[in-house]
């Protein structure tokens, strides 16, 4: 007894035509182990066995009966061991089962009575085309599938998107938090930058102000003198003349 492995979660299923063609070239390597399998009884019943070429099993003659052997031996025997006949390994195909068991007489049951029934008017071959998982006849009554070997469906790759944003999102996050002390320092050295240009504005603005106080204050100390000065001038001046003019008197 032999387990599958195989999950069909991510598994590219195998399409009509292309089991067509390993169909096809199977049919002729079958034929020919069959045609080997028979050859000695046939020779027999040529050189006067008779019996080997009257009805065995119902219109069959033995030596036909071998040849049929012959031909499911070849399917049942391959599929078996190898999950796949030499056309299905030609075109990369295998037989596999969604998480059952891989047994005997479950391969015995598909490559003959299943085959059998899926060959009736090729009805059986034909819904492949329309199925979903591109499954026949006998892999319907057998629970198999046939899918390409080592491939996976293309679609599935995109399922990483979520972990990736998610990543992302982190990395986000992360370099948002790192850049919180950068923009708060660059503040603190605008700040202290603006700090330091508006002192020496300050200072200067004191310094012309207290120049021009100064100078209003020299103005406003000069004119008061010269009004001063004038008037002392014009008291002096009037003495003299108020004198002379009493002696005159």
């Amino acid at each position: 007894q032999c387990i599958m492995q195989n999950q069909l979660e991510d598994r590219a299923y195998a399409g009509f035509f292309v089991r067509a063609v390993a169909f096809s070239l199977d049919f002729v390597i079958a034929a020919i182990v069959g045609g080997m399998l028979k050859a000695p009884f046939a020779t027999a019943a040529a050189f006067g066995l008779d019996v080997l070429k009257e009805n065995f099993l119902f219109q069959y003659s033995f030596v036909d009966v071998m040849g049929y052997l012959g031909q499911a031996a070849y399917f049942v025997l391959m599929t078996w061991f190898n999950h796949a006949t030499l056309g299905k390994m030609l075109m990369r195909l295998e037989v596999v089962t969604d998480g059952g068991d891989w047994t005997f007489i479950n391969v015995l049951y598909r490559e003959t009575v299943g085959r059998f029934l899926s060959s009736l008017f090729l009805v059986g071959y034909l819904v492949v085309l329309g199925q979903s998982r591109k499954q026949g006849f006998h892999d319907m009554l057998c629970d198999t599938f046939v899918v390409y070997k080592n491939m996976a469906l293309r679609d599935k790759a995109p399922a990483i998107k979520p972990a990736i944003a998610g990543t992302q999102d982190a990395q986000s996050a992360v370099y948002a938090q790192a850049a919180e002390p950068s923009a708060e320092g660059i503040q603190d050295a605008q700040s202290a930058a603006y700090a330091q240009d508006a002192e020496p504005s300050a200072e200067g603005t004191q310094d012309t102000q207290s120049a021009v106080y100064a100078q209003a204050a020299e103005s406003s100390a000069e004119m008061w003198n010269r009004e001063t000065s004038e008037e002392f001038m014009d008291e002096q001046s009037g003495k003299p003349a108020d004198a002379k003019g009493g002696q005159a008197e």
